[in-house]
């Protein structure tokens, strides 16, 4: 068995090379395998638009093609792609809104997998943010709002491809770098070896730091750039991280 985990893909364009490879790289999944979309796959998607699901028809055809044959795939919603329910639960999909533990029972392991942007209390202006956009209220309206004003607030609120690219830790300095990981390293400790332990393994997204502490934590980092994912294979009970195989 293998769970698959993806997450801050910030698909835009189907036609895209990473966009394309993701679509490929669910092909080798078998149906023993599980799946799970841990937050920002799209860097837009939002509620039940028609534009947005004409636009993502093959993802959502590879969806119900995986849950058709026995796949399990959860999706763990994010900050760019939420208020999916009802598109995804038709093609056989969970919707997860903050965090999932998966059972490995061979080999008698947990796997905690969240999005990540529950991590860092210290960020405030994002958490009040998070808070609003998730809020009954909100959640309504957006099903009721025409696309092109979503995409303009979208617009208004996210950065471009190319500065968050410049804006990658990566390229931080290493005081603040470090920082960002004793944030994100002491939570996935906590829910390792805290009082209350939940997990063997924690893999977290959202910050963009391609960062690991083997043997319990890794982060996704930032695929568009970084071009892997990461993949447990109960045979090994390792995870690893696999590059996407058709982006040049």
């Amino acid at each position: 068995m293998q769970v698959w985990f993806f997450s801050d893909l910030h698909l835009t364009d189907p036609e895209s090379p990473l966009y394309v490879s993701f679509l490929s790289e669910l092909d080798q999944i078998q149906p023993k395998d599980l799946v799970v979309l841990a937050g920002d796959i799209f860097d837009l998607f939002v509620g039940n638009h028609k534009k947005f699901i004409r636009k993502n028809q093959t993802f959502l055809k590879k969806m119900g093609e995986l849950t058709a044959k026995g796949t399990p795939v959860y999706f763990i919603e994010g900050n760019h792609d939420f208020n999916l329910h009802s598109v995804l639960e038709r093609k056989g999909v969970r919707v997860v809104p903050d965090e999932m533990v998966i059972d490995i029972p061979e080999n008698r392991r947990k796997i905690y997998v969240a999005h990540g942007d529950l991590a860092n209390p210290h960020d405030r202006n994002y958490l009040r943010f998070r808070s609003c956009v998730r809020s009954p209220w909100i959640k309504v309206l957006l099903n009721f709002l025409k696309v092109e004003w979503i995409e303009a607030i979208a617009r208004k609120l996210s950065r471009p491809p190319q500065k968050q690219i410049s804006d990658l830790p990566s390229e931080w300095d290493s005081q603040k770098r470090g920082e960002l990981r004793k944030i994100y390293r002491d939570f996935a400790n906590q829910k390792v070896t805290g009082l209350s332990p939940v997990s063997d393994f924690v893999i977290l997204g959202h910050c963009h730091d391609l960062d690991e502490v083997p043997p319990f934590y890794w982060n996704m980092g930032y695929p568009p750039v970084h071009r892997q994912y990461l993949v447990y294979d109960s045979g090994t009970d390792q995870i690893k991280r696999v590059p996407f195989s058709r982006i040049p």
